[in-house]
C-alpha cells in the first residue's frame, strides 16, 4: 500500500500524490532550461520548453489547491497565515536571490538595465517583481532569478487568499469572484495593467488559481465515485495526448483522480494505480517533492555558474562540453537544494509551526473557562 486513501479532504491529512507531483514538476522546469542548451528536446509537440511552461502552470494550480486546503483546515488568523507563508518561501528565496544578484553582477546573466539595479533589487526583496509591468521597470519578472516570477505570483495570491475563500463560502461571493477572475484575465490579455513578459501578475493567472481552489472546494461537495474518477483520469490522459499545450490540466486531473481513488478502488485498473503510486507517492517521490522548491529556485544560478566553469575546462568537443554542463548542473542542483532544504527551508517551516502552536495556546488561555 503506497499511502492512506483519502475518502475526503477535510482536516489536516496529507493529500496523496501532491508532493510527488511537485518533485516531477520542478525537474521538468530544470530539464526545460538545460535540454535546449544541449540541442536536445523531448519528442513530439511537448518540447522541453513547453513542458517547463506547463509545469509552472500546474505549480500555480497546485498552489491554489493547497492554499485553499490549508485555509479551510487550519483556520488561522490572517497575520499568522501570512507569517507562516512568508517563512515557507522567503528564506530559501532570499538565499537564491543573493546568488542571482551575484551571477548577474559577475556574469551579466539576468542582469538589470544600467541604472536600474536599486529599483530591481527593491521589488525583488518585496517579492513583487511579478506585479511590475515593463513600462515601469523593464523585464522585472525575469531579472536576477528568472523562475522566481512565479513565486512573486504566488505571494500575490497569498495576500488575498483568505479573503477569496471567505467570499467563496457565499453564493453571491462566488459569483462575484468568477466575475472578477474573468474580468482580470481579459484586462490582463488586453494589457490594461501594462505589459508583462510572463503571466506574473495575479489577474493574468486567475484561471489557474481558480482551477486549484475550485478543485479543493468541489472535493468536499461532490460524492466520491470510483467509476467517475476512472473516466476522469482517462479523459485527462486523452487531453495530454491530443492537446499538449494544455497538458497541465490533463496532468492535474490524473493527479486528483489518483489522490481520490486509492489502491483499493475496485473499478480502477490495478497496474496504472501502482505505477502512479510509484511515481507520485513512493518514498523517493515524496522526498523529491519536499525539495522541489529549492530545486526550482536554485537551478538557474547554478546553470549560470556551471556554464562558466565548463567553458574554462579542457574538453574534447561540444558533446563533452554539453555532457559536463548537464552532469555538473544536475549534481550541483541536487546538492544545493539538499543544503537549502536542510539548513534553511526545514528550520523556517519549523519556526512557523512553533508560531502556530504559540498562537493556538494564547487563544486557548484567553478563552474563559466553562
Amino acid at each position: 500500500m503506497v499511502g492512506a486513501k483519502v475518502q475526503g479532504v477535510r482536516g489536516k491529512q496529507r493529500i496523496r500524490g501532491i508532493d510527488g507531483a511537485r518533485g516531477w514538476l520542478a525537474w521538468a522546469v530544470v530539464a526545460g532550461h538545460i535540454l535546449p542548451v544541449m540541442g536536445l528536446d523531448f519528442p513530439g509537440a511537448l518540447t522541453a520548453s513547453v513542458a517547463g511552461d506547463e509545469a509552472v502552470l500546474l505549480f500555480i494550480v497546485i498552489s491554489g489547491f493547497v492554499i485553499a486546503h490549508l485555509i479551510l483546515a487550519e483556520r488561522e488568523p490572517y497575520p499568522l497565515f501570512i507569517a507562516r507563508r512568508f517563512l515557507r518561501i522567503y528564506p530559501v528565496y532570499l538565499v537564491c536571490l543573493a546568488l542571482g544578484v551575484w551571477t548577474a553582477l559577475r556574469f551579466g546573466v539576468a542582469a538589470p538595465e544600467p541604472g536600474r539595479f536599486v529599483p530591481q533589487l527593491l521589488v525583488h526583496l518585496l517579492l513583487l517583481q511579478g506585479a511590475v509591468p515593463d513600462e515601469l521597470l523593464r523585464n522585472a519578472s525575469m531579472t536576477f532569478v528568472g523562475p522566481a516570477w512565479s513565486l512573486s505570483l504566488e505571494w500575490q495570491f497569498y495576500l488575498i487568499a483568505p479573503l477569496v475563500l471567505a467570499l467563496l463560502r457565499r453564493p453571491a461571493g462566488s459569483l462575484a469572484m468568477l466575475l472578477l477572475v474573468g474580468l482580470g484575465i481579459v484586462a490582463f490579455q488586453r494589457h490594461d495593467f501594462g505589459t508583462f513578459d510572463m503571466v506574473s501578475f495575479l489577474p493574468g493567472a486567475g484561471a489557474q488559481f481558480a482551477v486549484g481552489v475550485g478543485t479543493r472546494l468541489a472535493l468536499d461537495r461532490l460524492r466520491r465515485s470510483d467509476a467517475v474518477l476512472v473516466v476522469a483520469g482517462a479523459a485527462g490522459a486523452l487531453l495530454i495526448l491530443l492537446h499538449p499545450w494544455e497538458a497541465y490540466l490533463g496532468i492535474w486531473v490524473l493527479v486528483i483522480a489518483y489522490a481520490r481513488l486509492g489502491p483499493d478502488a475496485v473499478v480502477a485498473p490495478a497496474l496504472p494505480i501502482r505505477i502512479a503510486g510509484l511515481l507520485l507517492d513512493s518514498r523517493w517521490a515524496r522526498a523529491a517533492g519536499r525539495r522541489s522548491f529549492p530545486v526550482y529556485l536554485i537551478h538557474m544560478p547554478i546553470i549560470t555558474v556551471t556554464a562558466y566553469m565548463v567553458g574554462a575546462l579542457p574538453h574534447l568537443g561540444w558533446i563533452s562540453e554539453l555532457l559536463e554542463l548537464t552532469t555538473i548542473s544536475v549534481l550541483l542542483t541536487i546538492a544545493g537544494s539538499e543544503l537549502l532544504h536542510r539548513l534553511v527551508e526545514r528550520p523556517a517551516i519549523a519556526f512557523g509551526r512553533r508560531l502556530r502552536e504559540g498562537t493556538t495556546l494564547r487563544i486557548a488561555r484567553a478563552q474563559p473557562a466553562e
